[in-house]
């Protein structure tokens, strides 16, 4: 496939990832990977909504800080892998993701090739909707797909105001060339409509 290497590595994963085989799903992770079996499996996926763990949490917009805890086996002889998130939409559309190695993170690993890493998004910005985390196990440049497990958590995210779209942006008004004072207090750089 030529194109847009963004598409093209977006279009590799899904072929690697193809059927459901050596996938996990949240209730059963992936067993975990064999020193020398040259993959790695994922072991833990927990997300969190202020401090509670779950498969089905409410969000408050602006408000709730969200944290995804992911544990891993892999092939110790090989690179450290990395770990990659979307969040969709309830359509399947991705509306955002993080990966350690689009973020210049290596994962540090125990000699038996085991691992975990946890990501936070603070005051969780997307806007009213249903939506689902997936994790990924990639390899150390985020292409080749190792282990995945899809809807492991569905957000039901609520929110204060009559804001509209996927997510609040951070912004600053300013009124007549001045700085406007009034400032929402649950978001402070978003001031109130």
């Amino acid at each position: 496939m030529d194109g847009e290497p963004a598409r093209v590595v977006s279009a590799y994963a899904e072929f690697l990832g193809g059927g459901g085989e050596g996938c996990g799903t949240p209730d059963q992770p992936a067993p975990a990977a064999v020193a020398g079996s040259g993959v790695g499996r994922l072991t833990k996926v927990e997300v969190e909504a202020d401090g509670v763990e779950g498969r089905k949490l409410t969000v408050r917009s602006g408000q709730t800080d969200l944290t995804v805890a992911v544990g891993f086996a892999s092939d110790p002889a090989l690179p450290p892998p990395s770990v990659g998130l979307t969040i969709t939409g309830s359509n399947g559309w991705a509306v955002t993701s993080a990966s350690t190695s689009n973020d210049g993170l290596t994962i540090s690993r125990r000699p038996d090739g085991s691992g975990e890493v946890e990501l936070s998004f603070p005051r969780f910005p997307l806007l009213k909707g249903a939506y689902w985390v997936n994790v990924f196990l990639l390899c150390e440049q985020g292409i080749h797909l190792y282990d995945r497990i899809e809807h492991a958590a569905e957000l039901e995210v609520v929110q204060d105001g009559l804001e509209q779209g996927v997510v609040s942006l951070p912004r600053r008004w300013s009124v007549n060339g001045a700085p406007a004072s009034a400032v929402s207090p649950t978001v402070p750089t978003v001031a109130a409509w």
